[in-house]
């Protein structure tokens, strides 16, 4: 998978890495190594996307794509010492010796760091904003356990897009309609009549972000995101 710093640390650093499964890398090297010893030109097959990466002249010409946003990741990157450990896991190394008893050193990093706090915001942040979605008597699909949203329902009936242009013309408050994050199935058999259904289903459901705004923000979105579900109802009921 690729994957970026960008949301991690800063929208401006425009570096990224790429992650593979240690299979992968293992046949990578080894179908390398066969390539590297057999004689004939026409097992010279192309290479794997790893190696064609790693050596494009995008990526090694001048010593990178972004040497100065490297520089300063490289360093964020540096492992520092931050205490003992009982055991040793994935992050965890061992220094000063082997012999077995001897204390375990977590190493860690400013980006481990910076992940961790970025974590316990945003898993409570979700919390929250779940919290009060209930209390105004919408339901969360499932409690994220990551990313930077949430999906709730809305009351039987009510439209997501017709509810969009009530909330933000009336109640200063918006999200996206479950029906925009359908993803779209072109070039498949039964495409439409299937994507039609997904957009249909979702229209009953709204997505509500809770990385970017503060405690009050997501209480007080909820609140009028309630009220305007609400007053919708009051004024296209019969």
């Amino acid at each position: 998978s690729i994957s970026s710093f960008t949301k991690i640390w800063s929208p401006g650093l425009r570096l990224g890495w790429i992650e593979v499964r240690l299979w992968h890398h293992y046949r990578y090297y080894h179908y390398h190594h066969q390539q590297q010893n057999c004689s004939s030109s026409s097992s010279q097959a192309t290479p794997p996307l790893l190696k064609k990466l790693a050596t494009a002249g995008y990526i090694v010409s001048g010593g990178g794509v972004a040497p100065w946003a490297e520089a300063v990741t490289t360093q964020l990157l540096s492992p520092d010492i931050v205490g003992e450990a009982e055991g040793m896991d994935e992050s965890t190394a061992e220094v000063g010796g082997s012999s077995a008893g001897a204390p375990m050193t977590t190493i860690t990093t400013a980006v481990d760091l910076h992940v961790d706090m970025l974590r316990g915001d945003y898993r409570r942040r979700a919390n929250l904003l779940v919290t009060a979605l209930a209390e105004e008597g919408l339901e969360v699909a499932v409690v994220p356990s990551g990313g930077f949203f949430i999906m709730a329902q809305l009351p039987d009936g009510v439209d997501a897009s017709a509810l969009l242009a009530h909330a933000e013309a009336n109640h200063a408050v918006t999200f996206l309609a479950g029906s925009r994050c359908c993803p779209e199935l072109e070039g498949h058999a039964g495409s439409k009549e299937l994507a039609g259904e997904w957009k249909r289903e979702l229209g009953g459901w709204v997505r509500c972000c809770f990385a970017w705004h503060d405690d009050a923000e997501l209480v007080e979105g909820a609140r009028r995101l309630g009220a305007a579900v609400r007053s919708l109802g009051r004024t296209t009921g019969p």
